[in-house]
């Protein structure tokens, strides 16, 4: 019978590998629109709005799976538990570990989320400037999962 930790790691890994599947996809779909300009938004197609909101979506679920799944699991497989402990402590201790860049790339991924989380009319140059920016940090947030995945594999 496996263990509740694997168990949760299993889960976690699928879910996010789920979700980096379709932020590829839909990477593939946007990448010759990049990079975005206000009245580029304005004039999209139905589907290519489609696929950038596909884009956007996965990569914000993405960033919560790994952030409210995936970490902690990770540290649970190593025989951490930061289940009791703070967020930051968890980010300084994925960041010891090698298994992030740094606890402030992690905030800033998250304030890129949080910044196409509302749309707003009047912010169209604001939207495209977090819209360009999550383009081209998925690349690294995609390879942290990677990253994340081979480390704790290669320990089990």
């Amino acid at each position: 019978m496996k263990g509740i930790e694997i168990i949760r790691w299993e889960s976690a890994v699928a879910e996010c590998r789920a979700h980096q599947k379709r932020l590829s996809k839909a990477a593939q779909k946007i990448e010759i629109r990049l990079p975005f300009e206000p009245d580029d938004i304005e004039g999209m197609s139905d589907d290519d709005c489609a696929w950038l909101d596909q884009y956007l979506y996965r990569f914000t679920k993405l960033q919560d799976a790994m952030g409210e799944r995936l970490f902690s699991a990770s540290l649970l497989m190593l025989s951490e538990d930061f289940s009791r402990k703070p967020f930051v402590d968890m980010l300084n201790r994925l960041e010891a570990l090698r298994l992030i860049p740094s606890r402030q790339w992690w905030e800033l991924q998250r304030e890129m989320r949080n910044q196409i989380a509302h749309e707003y009319p009047d912010r169209r140059l604001e939207q495209c400037a977090a819209i360009n920016a999550i383009c081209g940090e998925s690349e690294e947030l995609l390879r942290v999962l990677d990253s994340i995945i081979e480390t704790i594999e290669m320990r089990d």
